[in-house]
């Protein structure tokens, strides 16, 4: 057998046979044979092989992909054809994706995957489309020549030179699952020969995996059907007519105690019991017996008759059962015991169920309140009876009243105001509350409602309020009084401090004149005299302005606004510090420190606290002086501190009272009043001040504003 290429290019196998003649003297004289063209059974044979290969390859495929692959490479081999992939039916009906499985005897041309975006096509375009509707193969000769029906790139398939296509439908069971395309190098001419040797491939592919699919559901339902029973909560055995166990789920070994392999081939009964549904009792391996609901029906197992037996382990149930039981009384007896509690309240009480809103419960105070027996309402409808209003006369409708909006809408009430018309024929107030009760999926089951009689408590509430507007304008007359006699004292005040000051202007003037014209004439003493009386007058004129400060502070109108105390701080502290530029001291001011107040009088706060701590550090060589913020009984209070003379606590009663001073002038100066004024105005935020220091240690100065 040998092979030869015809001058068209087609190869032919051929088979010669011949004989040979030879002479007396035992030469060869001729020959005679015959040739005979074998291709056909040449490529039957290799047909018959490529079935085969291809069936066994199917058979110990992995997947579906994995076959595909190995048949298009196989076909790919025997065809030199370059290229060739897959198509299988999408999840959308109508519609094939691009399989994972392709050949590729072409280097280049495995670009073709990654640049192929048309990785789904519709069921009717193209030649995939076509293929898998008509499930006929398609040919194209010359894709150029019909692009549209062509899924790949143009540009792409001109650039790797692809020119011929051809699609092969792959039945089973008389329904297309895949199709099969192929591309060449070179044009070609439909090959009917060719194209009948890839369908009866793509047949018998086809019949294999369709058996291999076959195979594979019904391998995954038996286990599916396993996993099931496996996995049942119930529990399974199969017996032959002998009684001996043939199958037994877990389950089952489970509700005897045991392990499957106890079972296996072993006798479960000696008499058959009759089919049907029955409860048994069941001795375990621990020895403790149980009940089991067990029902049975006959079936054939391998051939043969046998019997499928279900067990239920019936204890939990019964001890549900028990338990239920147990918690009815214990709910009658919850219940007995909320009415009794119920009864004891001194509010009234009824519980309406949902949705009905029918009334199961109510207490005697409630027929008190209304003055008449409880009415057994059948739903919210008949609330009407009661004949309730609101505060202003208007009648309520019955899903307006408390309890129906808790039952509709599972709206919470709280001490609602509601008339009601009495039994008697008089009318009340009472406050009504109500809320919902819900079970634990928050659905809402019932809902209950306090009813409180308000009405004496109103009558009490009305002569307290005719009493307050009568003390209201005694106030008013009073602090009418009060004002009147603030304005005499503010007239007083000033003309006081005019009244003193002429006298003091004359005292300061004529002894000023007298120490600059005569001072050269008075000893030692005179003159110590003359300095005495312009300090005392100066200090005097000081007392007078600290007085009026504290006059203004205690009756000027307050104009509150926000105040940033901060920046207030650094001004003063500015300023005291061009006063003394040689002093060193250490200054911190807490940023952004706002208050709602007066802006005019905090100032008069902080500047009399800093003056007092820049005072009270004078005689230190170095001083600090801080202003923050602390939270002091869950209200923000702020401090003034230093590291100067500070004071004994023992006199810290005297800190705030007018003209009280705990150093002496030849120590530090002041007149007394500064502290008070401080006090007044806090007073007047609503606020308080306090102290806290050590002698020569320093003091702090807290205050609050509300």
């Amino acid at each position: 057998e040998y092979r030869i290429v015809l001058p068209e290019g087609k190869i032919h196998w051929l088979e010669s046979k011949c004989q040979i003649f030879y002479n007396d003297r035992g030469n060869a004289v001729r020959m005679v044979g015959t040739i005979l063209d074998i291709s056909d059974r040449r490529e039957s044979q290799e047909q018959i092989r490529l079935l085969q290969t291809i069936t066994q390859a199917i058979s110990e495929a992995p997947n579906f992909d994995s076959a595909l692959e190995f048949v298009l490479c196989k076909l790919c081999d025997v065809t030199k054809w370059n290229f060739a992939e897959v198509w299988i039916p999408f999840v959308e009906e109508g519609v094939l994706k691009l399989s994972y499985a392709y050949s590729c005897k072409m280097p280049n041309w495995h670009q073709l995957r990654k640049d192929n975006n048309a990785s789904i096509v519709r069921g009717d375009t193209g030649i995939v489309g076509r293929v898998f509707t008509a499930k006929k193969p398609e040919w194209i000769e010359d894709i150029y020549a019909r692009p549209q029906d062509i899924y790949l790139s143009l540009e792409k398939t001109a650039e790797i030179g692809i020119k011929t296509a051809l699609g092969v439908p792959i039945i089973a069971d008389d329904r297309p699952i895949a199709v099969l395309v192929f591309f060449a190098s070179k044009y070609s001419p439909q090959d009917e020969k060719w194209c009948k040797r890839v369908i009866s491939v793509t047949n018998q592919l086809g019949l294999a995996i369709g058996r291999k699919q076959t195979e594979e559901a019904l391998r995954e339902s038996e286990e599916r059907l396993q996993t099931i029973i496996n996995n049942n909560l119930d529990g399974s055995i199969v017996v032959d007519k002998d009684g001996k166990v043939r199958f037994i789920n877990p389950a089952a070994a489970s509700i005897f105690g045991r392990t499957t392999e106890d079972f296996l081939n072993k006798t479960l009964w000696i008499s058959t019991p009759k089919p049907g549904t029955t409860e048994i009792e069941i001795k375990r391996k621990t020895g403790e017996v149980i009940t089991a609901e067990m029902r049975m029906v006959e079936l054939f197992w391998e051939g043969e008759k046998a019997y499928l037996l279900s067990l239920r382990d019936m204890t939990e149930r019964k001890e549900a059962e028990l338990e239920r039981l147990e918690m009815l009384k214990q709910i009658e007896k919850e219940r007995s015991l909320l009415s009794t509690v119920i009864q004891q309240m001194p509010a009234g009480i009824v519980i309406a169920e949902a949705p009905s809103g029918k009334l199961i419960l109510g207490n005697k105070q409630l027929e008190e309140i209304f003055r008449h027996p409880l009415l057994p309402s059948k739903n919210i409808e008949e609330y009407t009876e009661w004949h309730s209003s609101h505060s202003d006369g208007k009648p309520y409708f019955s899903s307006d009243l408390p309890l129906g909006r808790s039952l509709n809408n599972g709206e919470v009430i709280f001490q609602e105001e509601i008339s009601i018309e009495r039994g008697d024929g008089t009318r009340g107030i009472i406050l009504l509350s109500s809320t919902p009760i819900r079970d634990a999926n928050g659905t809402i089951i019932a809902a209950v409602a306090t009813f409180y009689d308000i009405t004496e408590r109103q009558i009490i509430e009305q002569k307290i309020r005719e009493l307050n507007e009568d003390l209201e304008a005694r106030v008013r007359e009073r602090t009418s009084q009060l004002e009147a006699a603030n304005k005499e004292l503010e007239t007083f005040s000033y003309s006081v401090s005019h009244d003193l000051r002429s006298p003091l202007r004359g005292i300061d003037g004529f002894s000023r004149i007298l120490r600059e014209r005569y001072g050269n004439k008075l000893d030692s003493k005179g003159q110590h005299y003359l300095e005495r009386i312009v300090a005392n007058s100066q200090r005097m004129g000081e007392l007078i302005d600290d007085l009026l400060k504290l006059s203004r502070v205690t009756t000027g109108k307050m104009q509150r606004q926000n105040v940033n105390l901060s920046a207030i701080a650094r001004d003063i502290i500015k300023e005291l510090k061009s006063r003394e530029p040689q002093r060193i001291v250490k200054v911190a001011i807490a940023p952004d420190l706002i208050v709602n107040g007066d802006p005019s009088l905090l100032k008069i706060v902080l500047e009399n606290l800093f003056d007092n701590a820049w005072k009270y550090t004078s005689h230190h060589s170095q001083a600090s002086i801080e202003f923050g913020s602390i939270l002091n009984e869950e209200k923000l209070a702020y401090f003034v501190r230093d590291d100067g003379a500070g004071f004994d606590l023992n006199y810290a009663d005297k800190l705030f009272g007018s003209f009280q001073r705990l150093h002496s002038e030849n120590q530090f100066s002041g007149t007394g009043i500064g502290l008070a004024t401080v006090q007044r105005i806090i007073h007047r935020h609503g606020g308080r001040i306090w102290a806290e220091a050590t002698v020569e240690k320093g003091a702090t100065f807290y205050f609050t504003v509300n």
